[in-house]
């Protein structure tokens, strides 16, 4: 599933399970049409 790009502030991090890295906001996973996914992969990009 491809969608559109959605930038996020990344302010906190919770590696307690391991493979993920970050927990997006209901807000970003609406944009991103993946509320009822629960768990998916996403490209992240650092951005300066």
């Amino acid at each position: 599933m491809a969608g559109p790009p959605v930038r996020v502030a990344i302010d906190d991090r919770d590696p307690s399970i391991q493979g993920r890295i970050l927990d997006l906001s209901e807000a970003a996973a609406r944009r991103l049409g993946m509320v009822d996914a629960g768990v998916t992969r996403v490209e992240l990009r650092w951005r300066p």
